[in-house]
């Protein structure tokens, strides 16, 4: 199924190493109190997304201008919107690397039909257990979530959308969650405030469909609660993986609200700065 939200040159690739310290920048979404979680911080689901910074040689409208950091910053701000849902996502890896199957996809005269833009997906990093997130600079749409097997998120870095009063300032980061809606069971509505109105700035989420969110993430290969993240960092922890545990406990601390939960994520990353030293 696929879902349309209307709203280089590097023969390798490399795997850029998220460095979650980097993304504990608070950033506001001009999104106001309005975004503001009615859930508490052990209510949260935490999602773990995989970014692909995609480059092509033969194909130079593929190649977005993104960087990491941008990422890290545009994720932010999604997580500002989701919290609406009680939900987090986490940057698990970013991957610049080059566009897959660019031999076939350069065989369009005319452009890449919708439904061949699962070919741009590079093997090497595909996994199943995680959502996928690929930035491109040009799309004949602003976002395209494609629900077919592994599926894929494939997302315009040059997107543009129709400003709404009280709507968000930041274009990628409104792109971005409309077609993480999608993933997560929304589709499309008429109201120009809604996260799901098809090309507009709006970011708002209804009681109904915080519902279908947070039932249909259930249903994901790879999510977990705060406490069982916590458990999971934590076992990393005491198995002498400090530098593994580390990321797990930025995460938690980064999540708004309070809880026992993140205090002791607190203490572990001050206990893993005091091994260092």
């Amino acid at each position: 199924m696929v879902r349309l939200s209307a709203d280089v040159s590097n023969p390798g690739y490399f795997l850029i190493t998220v460095v979650l310290a980097a993304a504990m920048v608070v950033l506001s979404v001009s999104c106001g109190d309005e975004s503001s979680s009615k859930f508490g911080y052990e209510e949260f689901f935490l999602v773990p997304v995989r970014a692909h910074l995609i480059q092509s040689r033969n194909i130079p409208q593929l190649s977005t201008k993104l960087r990491s950091k941008d990422v890290i910053l545009l994720m932010e701000k999604v997580n500002e919107i989701y919290s609406q849902a009680g939900v987090h996502f986490y940057l698990e890896s970013i991957w610049q690397e080059p566009a897959g199957s660019e031999s076939i996809l350069s065989g369009f005269k005319t452009g890449i039909p919708l439904n061949m833009y699962l070919f741009l997906r590079p093997e090497q990093s595909l996994d199943q257990n995680l959502v996928h997130l690929y930035y491109v600079h040009e799309l004949p749409v602003n976002g395209l979530t494609i629900l077919k097997g592994e599926g894929g998120v494939f997302i315009n870095d040059s997107a543009r959308l129709v400003d709404v009063k009280g709507g968000t300032d930041d274009t990628l980061s409104r792109v971005t969650s409309h077609e993480l809606g999608h993933v997560l069971g929304m589709t499309h509505t008429v109201s120009s405030s809604n996260l799901m109105n098809e090309g507009t700035s709006g970011f708002q989420m209804d009681e109904v469909q915080v519902e279908v969110v947070r039932n249909h993430i259930q249903y994901l290969k790879n999510y977990s609660s705060t406490g069982s993240f916590f458990v999971d960092g934590n076992a990393k922890f005491m198995g002498g993986q400090e530098g593994k545990s580390k990321s797990y406990f930025e995460i938690l601390v980064s999540i708004a609200g309070e809880s026992p939960i993140k205090y002791a994520a607190e203490e572990k990353l001050l206990e893993i700065e005091a091994i260092k030293n």
